[in-house]
């Protein structure tokens, strides 16, 4: 405590105003190309148009940021300062600049862990159009230090984080998902990158995206960057010098992106042949943190009627049992239905701590009847293609998706993981899609993950013992990237950190 009491700490809020989301472009692109979508859409009330590739994703956004006329509004886990958080803020940044409002909102455990970012963000939040709020920031700023003061002295308090993953653009589009703002989500992270989902939502879930937007910026746990110290319109500019040096420094790695704005524009304006009608609706846990579980996103699928479900596609990044999952499982397989679910092998998993755990519930998984698919963290390259950008390969892929379809024609896109930490602590976002043709389309991505070039299938020998297959052959060890993972993954299993995971 007395080291922590030496921390910079968080200065007291100004006073801020509610605000709403501006109302839906009238004109621009897109507006222009929301309603030649709204034109093909007949009685459904949203369109929708999913985002499995890296690339694409992030042309999207670009596309969305580069084009807006009126407001975007910025909803995140994290928001990197690397290759792609720099070129996505430059473009930010120049919107503002023509006149933009824009609203970002960020969780606060990654800026609080690196406290010279405090200055920066309060750099940006006096930019004229530029409203930045960190979500639930921690009292003691002063990096790793300030990081652990902040577990040790409100634990409780501060565990809970935004895991939400939202961005509207002009009141007419949103991208909903798994994907945050950093390398490895967008195809350049020489180290890992991931596999993902995103979906490209347009109509009345927009709206509802809207909506929820608001509830969390004029929470009192959104905290206005500006109060964190004082700036001029130099240090905005010297900011924008920084970040610009970093766009330089990484032209190999970003030259995918770099200079295609023309050709994201053209790429956008053809989104209503591509575009799917569909019934959605978007969720979120409450920005409140409140006893009442029935108001959380998983109970609110779990109660979901499923009269006429008999098969069901799961993808989860991290895949840790709670509470009476395993026994509902069990009841639905044995009442017929076929359950699929994949998930991260320790080899492909980023949160090796993760597997560790998950690790402890592999049988009793298998046991409920659910075939259990594990992601190879060297796919095949069709999968591999989706998460790597030219000319970058990261040194392994993950599996960062949360998505699920059954054969009622009726899916899930979002952010929440099947682990404690999603369902019971943080908060997460997502829509959900009743669309044929949509539906159908995220059974084959998520089938295609299983297939044995991409994924080992776990299954349980005679004598009760694991074995892992695959187009490799089949297996009694689980797949690793090395012993020195493996050796990792014995000692965080013996931690108590189930519930945190």
């Amino acid at each position: 405590l007395t080291w922590v009491s030496g921390c910079a700490t968080l200065p007291e809020a100004e006073q801020t105003e509610a605000s709403t989301a501006a109302a839906p472009a009238a004109s621009g692109l897109l507006a222009k190309t929301a309603n030649e979508v709204a034109a093909r859409r007949g009685e459904a009330d949203s369109s929708f148009l999913l985002l499995p590739d890296a690339k694409e994703s992030f042309d999207i956004r670009l596309a969305m940021i580069e084009n807006a006329v009126t407001s975007l509004d910025i909803q995140y886990f994290i928001w990197n300062g690397d290759a792609a958080g720099s070129l996505a803020w430059e473009a930010v940044a120049a919107v503002a600049d023509r006149g933009v409002r824009v609203r970002m909102l960020i969780d606060d455990l990654y800026m609080a862990s690196q406290g010279s970012q405090d200055a920066g963000l309060a750099i940006i939040a006096a930019h004229p159009n530029i409203d930045l709020r960190i979500f639930n920031p921690g009292k003691y700023r002063s990096g790793k230090a300030g990081l652990a003061g902040n577990f040790l002295t409100r634990f409780s308090e501060f565990n809970r984080r935004m895991h939400n993953k939202l961005f509207i653009a002009d009141g007419q589009f949103a991208v909903i998902g798994g994907r945050n703002v950093a390398d490895e989500y967008y195809g350049l992270n020489e180290t890992y990158n991931f596999v993902d989902h995103d979906v490209l939502v347009a109509g009345d879930g927009v709206l509802q995206a809207s909506e929820g937007f608001d509830e969390y910026w004029n929470h009192d746990s959104a905290y206005p960057a500006s109060s964190l110290g004082e700036s001029t319109q130099k240090d905005f500019q010297a900011l924008r010098e920084e970040n610009d040096a970093i766009i330089n420094d990484n032209t190999d790695r970003l030259s995918s992106y770099l200079g295609a704005e023309a050709a994201r524009k053209e790429m956008f304006a053809g989104l209503p042949d591509r575009m799917s009608a569909g019934n959605g609706v978007y969720l979120q846990d409450p920005a409140q943190d409140t006893e009442d579980t029935d108001m959380r996103i998983y109970n609110i699928l779990a109660a979901e009627d499923i009269e006429g479900v008999n098969e069901m596609y799961i993808a989860t990044a991290y895949l840790i049992p709670r509470g009476n999952m395993l026994e509902q499982l069990k009841m639905d397989i044995d009442g017929g239905m076929e359950v699929h679910i994949l998930t991260n092998s320790m080899a492909s998993n980023d949160h090796t701590a993760a597997a560790s755990q998950y690790n402890k519930f592999r049988k009793e998984i298998l046991e409920t009847g659910v075939n259990l698919y594990e992601f190879k963290h060297q796919p095949g390259a069709d999968i591999r293609s989706t998460a790597d950008v030219t000319p970058v390969k990261g040194g392994f892929i993950g599996l960062h998706s949360k998505i699920g379809v059954d054969n009622t024609d009726y899916c899930f896109v979002g952010s929440l993981n099947l682990d404690p930490r999603a369902i019971d602590i943080n908060t997460e976002n997502g829509v959900t899609i009743e669309s044929k043709e949509v539906c159908d389309e995220l059974r084959e991505l998520i089938v295609d993950l299983m297939r044995p070039e991409n994924a080992w299938k776990v299954t349980l020998d005679g004598n009760g013992k694991l074995q892992w297959t695959s187009n490799e052959g089949t297996f009694d060890q689980q797949p690793a990237r090395s012993s020195g993972q493996r050796l990792s993954g014995a000692l965080f299993q013996i931690l108590p950190l189930q519930k945190q995971l």
